[in-house]
């Protein structure tokens, strides 16, 4: 039986830390000794709204709390939109799914 396992960054397509059914799933796979390391969005509330985080996560075996690591150097074009207050002066808003980080 493997002791980790690495799922690629965009696996679970959701931010996993706010979905309560993931978080029982991997705390049953954690519990028979394995580690979980995952990519997920990380979303957080504060007193502006909202913040996204495109974050790397790791699952321990009985520790309930992941470990969380935030990206730093987002991917131009893809994890955002350069210059967007140009391009959007031209219509364009984004070129991937989703508002970016």
């Amino acid at each position: 039986m493997p002791t980790h396992i690495i799922w690629p960054e965009a696996a679970t397509g959701f931010a996993v830390a706010r979905s309560a059914g993931a978080l029982e799933q991997i705390a049953l796979l954690t519990a028979r000794g394995q580690s979980l390391i995952t990519g997920s969005d990380r979303v957080l509330r504060d007193a502006k709204g909202f913040t996204a985080y495109n974050s790397l996560y790791l699952f321990r075996p009985g520790n309930a709390s992941p470990l969380i690591y935030d990206k730093f150097h987002l991917v131009p074009f893809g994890e955002y939109l350069p210059f967007a207050h140009v391009l959007n002066y031209f219509g364009i808003s984004q070129l991937t799914v989703g508002s970016g980080f």
